[in-house]
């Protein structure tokens, strides 16, 4: 099992439950998600990062991810679409339904759920989503 996070304080939780990491073989490294190479695997999660991604490399991270999973395999995690309050951030990726489903064509979609609501970020800050969340398998 392999866990990369380019904040290294959510990699430091990991560290810091050694017991789990150790018991079930976790990899810790802190990178980018664009500047990292993914090893062959049955399940990509990336819960609320990928948007994060810079938008001029998020092609090349989605191929990473799409070339990484095993025949059978999975992916879960989020995108954000174009009606979410970030939109306007400039070094985040958003999409709109045409264009996830077209990121999904070479995978078999086991749940696709559009949200779109009033919430908060992990903070507690009001914030509009609009998100996608995946579940597809190769």
């Amino acid at each position: 099992m392999f866990a990369i996070d380019a904040n290294e304080q959510a990699i430091d939780m990991v560290r810091r439950r050694a017991s789990l990491a150790k018991a079930i073989g976790i990899k810790l490294k802190v990178a980018r998600f664009e500047s990292t190479d993914f090893p062959e695997c049955s399940l990509v999660n990336a819960a609320y990062s990928l948007p994060f991604c810079p938008p001029e490399v998020f092609p090349k991270v989605w191929q990473r991810v799409s070339r990484a999973l095993k025949g059978g395999g999975r992916f879960s995690g989020q995108l954000f679409g174009i009606h979410d309050e970030w939109v306007t951030d400039e070094r985040m990726n958003f999409h709109a339904r045409k264009e996830v489903l077209s990121l999904l064509k070479s995978f078999e979609v086991e749940s696709l759920e559009e949200l779109e609501e009033d919430g908060k970020t992990s903070s507690g800050s009001p914030k509009h989503w609009h998100v996608f969340h995946i579940v597809a398998r190769k």
